[in-house]
């Protein structure tokens, strides 16, 4: 599993974990577009899911705007089952 690992957002009984993290190690960063002058931009998330029982993981979307929403659905069901950002 990642290091840098962020708030997890989901978590089944068997140990699968959603979650948004930083880009996995090697990847270079992306930045958020359209900043206020005051911040400046942002470094963008990504969202992984992992196993807590092998420790390996995989990135779903490499970069995500934490500004944004973004939905999560599980394969071949219309329902959403993890909405994250605004």
């Amino acid at each position: 599993m990642p290091k840098r690992m962020l708030n997890p957002f989901f978590l089944s009984s068997k140990g699968i974990i959603v979650f948004l993290g930083y880009p996995t190690s090697g990847m270079p960063p992306s930045y958020t577009r359209a900043n206020s002058p005051l911040s400046g931009p942002k470094e963008m998330l990504s969202s992984k899911v992992g196993d807590l029982n092998t420790g390996h993981f995989a990135t779903m979307m490499p970069t995500i705007d934490g500004r944004q929403s973004a939905e999560f659905r599980s394969p071949g069901d219309t329902s959403v089952f993890v909405a994250v950002g605004k």
